[in-house]
C-alpha cells in the first residue's frame, strides 16, 4: 500500500515538476509563505500599535499619520499575498504544472515521514558485530 501510494504521488510529481527535489523546494517555499502569512500581520499590528501611540502623543505630526497608513497597507498586503498565492494555485491545479507541483509538494514531504522498514529476506535480524572474532 505504501509503495503504491509513493509511486502514484511520485509519478504525479515527476509529471508536474520534473523531479521530487523541486517539489521539496516548493514545500519549503510554501511553508515560508504560510509563516509570513501568520507572523507578518502580527508584526504589522505591533507596528500599528506603536504608530497609534505616537499619533496620540503628538496628533499634529504628519509623518506619524503617513506611518499609520503604511502600517495598515503592510498589514493587508502581508495577509492577502500568501492567501492569494494559495488560492490561485488551488484553483488552477489542472491548468499548469507549477500549480500541480505546488499542491502536491506537501504530500511528498509527508511521504518520507511515514516510511517504515520493509524486510526483504526471511533471515532473522542480527545484532551489529563489533569484534572480529564474532564473525562466522
Amino acid at each position: 500500500m505504501y509503495i503504491l501510494a509513493y509511486e502514484r504521488i511520485s509519478q504525479n510529481i515527476i509529471d508536474a515538476c520534473g523531479s521530487s527535489g523541486i517539489a521539496n523546494l516548493l514545500n519549503i517555499t510554501k511553508t515560508i509563505v504560510n509563516l509570513i502569512q501568520i507572523v507578518g500581520p502580527i508584526l504589522a499590528m505591533v507596528a500599528l500599535t506603536f504608530c497609534f501611540i505616537r499619533l496620540m502623543t503628538n496628533p499634529e505630526e504628519k509623518k506619524y499619520k503617513a506611518a499609520l497608513k503604511n502600517s495598515l497597507i503592510a498589514l493587508v498586503v502581508l495577509f492577502m499575498i500568501p492567501f492569494l498565492i494559495n488560492l490561485t494555485m488551488s484553483l488552477t491545479d489542472e491548468s499548469f504544472d507549477l500549480a500541480k507541483c505546488w499542491n502536491n509538494a506537501e504530500d511528498v514531504a509527508k511521504l518520507g515521514e511515514d516510511s517504515t522498514y520493509v524486510d526483504t529476506t526471511d533471515k532473522p535480524k542480527q545484532d551489529i558485530i563489533v569484534t572480529q572474532d564474532d564473525y562466522k
